[in-house]
């Protein structure tokens, strides 16, 4: 009887140690996982700071080359009054 008792102690100490054996496996795995993605995450700052300072410096570039754009059609539309202008004075001379 009390080599069965015993027994039952050792299998319930083996069952307890594997437990806590387990268990602090999986705390250093989640802890190395954690350091990993702190590091990973930190380079995914550093990239989105550096996206973030190109696609502000895209919408500038856009912004400056609408501005471009306007003033070239503008000046284009006054082009085109003055060929009418030159054109219209011409035609009245010919008269």
């Amino acid at each position: 009887m009390e080599s069965e008792f015993l027994r039952f102690i050792l299998s319930n100490a083996v069952t307890a140690i594997s437990l806590f054996v387990g268990m602090i496996a999986f705390a250093y795995t989640i802890k190395g996982d954690i350091k990993t993605h702190f590091h990973r995450l930190g380079s995914i700052e550093v990239e989105l700071v550096e996206l973030r300072k190109i696609v502000v410096a895209l919408a500038r570039q856009e912004e400056r080359l609408t501005a471009m754009d306007q003033r070239m059609l503008s000046q284009g539309q006054r082009l085109d009054n003055i060929n009418n202008y030159v054109n219209n004075s011409y035609k009245r001379e010919m008269k």
